[in-house]
């Protein structure tokens, strides 16, 4: 039987157990695995039939809720490298390198895909926040450049920043962070998630905060609901995945196996969509808001790992 290995944080996600009983119905066997607790390395044993002894731990590793991943930046890709040796892992590790770190955006800006403006620090400091504030402000957004879930995220103001800098200052320190224009419409109209299975749009939902808050994610009270994107927006996040695959210089490879694309309107109101982040290692799928997504991911993992291994 084909093995399917989920990767995770040690819990099994809604979204994650959506995918098991299609997987199961193409044939597939599939097993939930903490990501830190990868096998052993392979054995080498020399001899007539020399080969790599134990045999691949699954046909396809999928990395998927391993939604504690920033707390250990450079352990989780040296993990992900190991299972990159045992068995076939998606996404590519190219893509999750380039995408661990959110100055991945400058890669996309040089291709021209439009997002809100940043500053990139190694290190902010209370001057450096203030230079951006009347570069970039008169809001603003800062944030690690390795985090998820919205963590150790703030919103700041020219007003606001005596009081809060304290604070940030605590959460940020010694972090490598970017400042980003506040993008109004995320409280005004929402922000857009849209999920692609292997470059094909799957489906989409919009993210609302609670009020009084900035942050989309149900963890601060934020709304999921799904949606039908306008074809502009379609076509953007298009984009946004052809020039990631650009960037990461895999011009041959096939698109990642799993993308979420998440979109505002941007504030010059022309009708432009901004990217907000383009989440390639351990997004929430939102596969409960469509009854067809959990087939599509599971007809999409079968599809590239059956690809892959007719290729060996």
């Amino acid at each position: 039987m084909k093995r399917c290995l989920l990767l995770t944080d040690g819990t099994e996600s809604a979204d994650d157990r959506l995918v098991c009983q299609p997987l199961i119905d193409l044939g597939w066997d599939v097993s939930f695995r903490n990501w830190p607790d990868v096998p052993p390395w392979p054995v080498w044993r020399p001899g007539p039939t020399s080969a790599l002894e134990p045999g691949p731990e699954a046909d396809i590793v999928v990395i998927r809720s391993t939604w504690d991943y920033h707390h250990r930046p450079a352990r989780f890709l040296t993990v992900l490298n190991r299972w990159n040796r045992l068995a076939y892992l998606e996404n590519a590790l190219p893509y999750v390198r380039w995408n661990s770190r959110k100055t991945y955006l400058d890669g996309l800006w040089i291709a021209g895909i439009p997002f809100a403006p940043t500053h990139f620090s190694d290190g902010i400091s209370r001057s450096e926040l203030e230079h951006a504030l009347k570069k970039l402000g008169p809001k603003l957004v800062i944030k690690p450049q390795v985090s998820a879930s919205a963590e150790r995220t703030f919103q700041v103001t020219a007003s606001s920043l005596a009081s809060e800098w304290p604070v940030i200052e605590r959460a940020l320190a010694g972090k490598p962070v970017l400042c980003q224009t506040f993008v109004d419409s995320i409280v005004e109209e929402g922000e857009y998630s849209l999920i692609f299975f292997s470059g094909r749009f799957s489906h989409a939902v919009i993210k609302t905060p609670d009020r009084g808050d900035f942050r989309v994610q149900e963890e601060f009270g934020g709304t999921t609901r799904p949606v039908v994107p306008d074809p502009e927006l379609v076509l953007a996040a298009e984009r946004a995945i052809a020039a990631a695959t650009g960037a990461v210089r895999l011009h041959d490879a096939p698109p990642p196996l799993y993308a979420r694309v998440d979109m505002a309107r941007g504030n010059d109101r022309d009708e432009e969509y901004w990217l907000m982040e383009l989440e390639l290692i351990e997004p929430g799928l939102f596969l409960r808001t469509d009854p067809e997504a959990p087939s599509r991911f599971a007809a999409a993992i079968d599809e590239r790992a059956s690809a892959f291994w007719a290729g060996h």
